[in-house]
């Protein structure tokens, strides 16, 4: 325990939140890979540090806790983790033992087997876009939703970089972001495991998603260029219904 925490020195939650925490996870070892706030990298190890931080505080699994404070009060009833094949989870990966996503066999929030319809993950949207204003109601402070989606990523990080708010992926000039190019300033994004996309606009007041089933890619496959297409293509359907 004290070798962690002498790993995790000068980690912070804007570190964890932003990617930018600087520690991996090798041969079930956690190590520094780089000093927090001096560059960025996506990894689990940061993402399962927030799971644990939110049952610690919470006293409750982070299934329970979103279950309880969110997926209710925001009608989203056809999210939630899932241990089962069903029918109507097109996710597929039941049918194998091992794949390089993991165990889905807890329900507890800390594995990557949470499912959303198409139609919840818009909800998931328009709840940014309310900055926490649903049906009447605020469900979340505003001061909250501001803070997730606008720049939180520290100045060190190198310029080529991801832009992030609180893991949602900002606007920004990286070449590597993962935004279309032609997106307004305002525009936020936020992935899943097999691809699907939650894209908000607030220029346009506008949500738009898609869904995909797909773990691995074909030869050739480039993500970030599609990624950033179907951005764009996004942009410039709601800009000429503007018009």
């Amino acid at each position: 325990m004290n070798e962690f925490k002498s790993i995790a020195a000068g980690v912070t939650l804007r570190h964890l939140l932003t990617h930018t925490h600087g520690l991996i996870e090798k041969d079930g070892e956690i190590i520094r890979e780089f000093r927090p706030g001096e560059d960025w990298a996506y990894r689990n190890v940061g993402i399962n540090m927030l799971i644990q931080l939110v049952s610690h505080v919470s006293g409750q699994t982070l299934s329970v806790f979103m279950q309880n404070q969110l997926f209710e009060n925001c009608n989203l009833n056809e999210t939630g983790w899932r241990t089962k094949q069903h029918e109507h989870l097109i996710y597929s990966y039941y049918e194998e033992k091992d794949t390089w996503v993991g165990p889905n066999n807890s329900d507890a929030g800390d594995q990557g087997n949470l499912f959303i319809s198409a139609r919840d993950l818009a909800k998931w949207g328009n709840l940014h876009l309310r900055k926490g204003y649903v049906e009447g109601r605020q469900i979340v402070s505003q001061k909250v939703f501001e803070r997730i989606t606008t720049f939180q990523t520290p100045d060190n990080i190198p310029a080529h970089q991801p832009r992030n708010g609180f893991i949602w992926s900002l606007q920004s000039d990286s070449p590597l972001s993962q935004l279309g190019g032609r997106l307004p300033s305002c525009s936020y994004q936020t992935l899943g495991i097999t691809g699907c996309a939650c894209l908000v606009i607030p220029k346009y007041e506008a949500v738009v998603v898609r869904m995909f089933n797909q773990l691995s890619n074909p030869i050739g496959y480039d993500y970030l260029s599609d990624i950033r297409k179907f951005g764009d293509l996004a942009n410039d359907l709601l800009m000429s219904n503007e018009k």
